[in-house]
């Protein structure tokens, strides 16, 4: 099974290598040069174009333009085998003879080389377009294949052993064939809502740009999508919540994702039931808090299909109550993975103050994630996360201006190995002062199902079934 990777353009790096790798003429300039990027398993939204570096005006030598780092390997592994991949990219003068260019490498967790598996490689055939990359005016890119100086689409790679928690580096960028200073673009992005680019060099239609290795690679968790929230943040003043949420689940799901509902209601009753499961088997964990505040997790294994769009009902509002609903969506390191709590949910009221904290947890499993939440019952913003190792998720907050009102806001924690301590996690609360609400924080783990004995009825069963 082949592993693919897309180009996360709106998210950083969870590391930053130490070095660009030793083929590239030039790697300083313009756009994302020493900001690296996330390498994905997932699709993830991105208002990213593209980036540009301009030519050294010499003939033969290789512009490097962006990279982009995976999560943590979460096992030791030998990667090689073969990769391929494609991306939009463009010329700026149609005389630059620019080809693009690909490097990979791997990491330790503190930047440095552990290896190369790819050294700067590219089509060095000017003589047609493609390989060439085009110059169609407007801005406009045009798809690639990657390739290598014997213009063999699907590149062999170096093997090369790398640790638990070592990450791969993809460096992108092109070879120039001219004296042009003119800049060259790639367009290495990734669009949740649209198709990955064939493999063609033609397309110019706005697709999702990826590579892929023709071997499994074990990587680390990550967050995948979140819903729009229901209702929307800074919803009208005044206006009373329905009793009964319908949530739009992030477009692009596959099997094997951990799906979590955060329900926020301005109450203390455990009253949210989920009406329509969508054809998933949700689990609900709940806090009740003295506050006005109460908050719910239900989460599920994603089974590929939604029979529809899930439902999460609030028997107990009144009046115009709040009643606030989001998704959020994480990707586990392979689809033949199911999910189980790892660290059991726990909740706490907080009194009103500007940094509200969570207690962290430590992991007892690899592969885990932790979601903590704020809830305040007023409509604060919330800003200034303060955790090593944390990051927020958008958007920023869910602020419900109905009745009373209330907000929310979310941070995530992601492990690729036992025994991580997530450590203490806080963000301030600001907007129109301080209030009092509650707090809630989880961990689950990400596990290779298993087939039950009763079901391993012969050998060929378990060799195919059992990890």
């Amino acid at each position: 099974m082949g592993t693919r990777f897309y180009f996360n353009q709106d998210a950083a790096a969870p590391v930053t290598p130490s070095s660009w790798s030793a083929g590239w003429n030039k790697t300083t300039g313009q756009d994302t040069i020493t900001t690296p990027r996330s390498l994905s398993l997932g699709k993830i939204p991105s208002s990213f174009t593209g980036n540009g570096n301009t030519g050294t005006g010499v003939s033969g030598q290789f512009v490097a333009v962006t990279r982009f780092v995976s999560l943590g390997l979460t096992q030791a592994q030998t990667i090689g085998g073969t990769v391929k991949g494609q991306i939009a990219c463009r010329e700026t003068n149609a005389t630059d003879n620019y080809n693009l260019a690909v490097a990979i490498k791997i990491v330790k967790s503190d930047g440095t080389d552990r290896g190369v598996l790819l050294a700067v490689s590219a089509s060095d055939d000017v003589a047609t377009q493609p390989p060439e990359m085009r110059n169609l005016g407007g801005g406009e890119q045009e798809n690639r294949k990657l390739r290598d100086s014997a213009e063999s689409t699907t590149i062999t790679l170096v093997d090369v052993a790398a640790e638990r928690g070592d990450f791969i580096v993809v460096e992108v960028g092109f070879r120039q064939d001219s004296t042009s200073t003119a800049a060259g673009v790639v367009s290495a992005c990734s669009l949740s809502t649209v198709s990955d680019y064939p493999e063609d060099d033609t397309t110019t239609t706005s697709q999702t740009t990826w590579i892929e290795f023709n071997s499994y690679i074990a990587v680390a968790p990550e967050l995948f999508n979140s819903s729009p929230p229901v209702p929307p943040d800074a919803d009208a003043t005044g206006v009373a919540d329905a009793a009964t949420s319908t949530l739009v689940p992030p477009t692009g799901m596959i099997r094997g994702d951990l799906a979590v509902v955060v329900a926020q209601v301005s109450n203390n009753s455990d009253s949210v039931t989920n009406a329509n499961t969508g054809g998933q088997t949700w689990t609900k964990e709940h806090f009740t808090g003295a506050n006005d505040q109460s908050v719910t997790y239900f989460w599920c294994t994603f089974n590929g299909t939604w029979s529809a769009n899930p439902t999460f009902t609030c028997a107990s509002l009144s009046g115009s109550q709040p009643y606030s609903v989001i998704m959020h969506v994480w990707r586990p390191p392979t689809t033949d993975m199911v999910w189980a709590v790892d660290q059991a949910f726990a909740g706490a009221d907080k009194a009103a103050a500007t940094t509200i904290t969570i207690t962290g947890q430590t992991t007892a499993a690899p592969n885990t994630v932790t979601l903590g939440t704020w809830c305040s019952n007023d409509d604060n913003t919330w800003s200034n996360l303060v955790g090593t190792g944390w990051a927020s998720i958008d958007p920023a907050q869910q602020r419900n201006m109905a009745g009373a009102d209330q907000s929310m806001t979310w941070a995530r924690f992601i492990s690729a190995t036992a025994g991580t301590a997530t450590g203490n996690v806080s963000k301030d609360m600001a907007g129109v002062g301080t209030d009092a609400g509650c707090v809630a924080i989880q961990t689950w783990k990400a596990l290779r199902y298993i087939y039950p004995k009763s079901i391993l009825v012969n050998q060929s069963i378990c060799r195919s079934n059992c990890y």
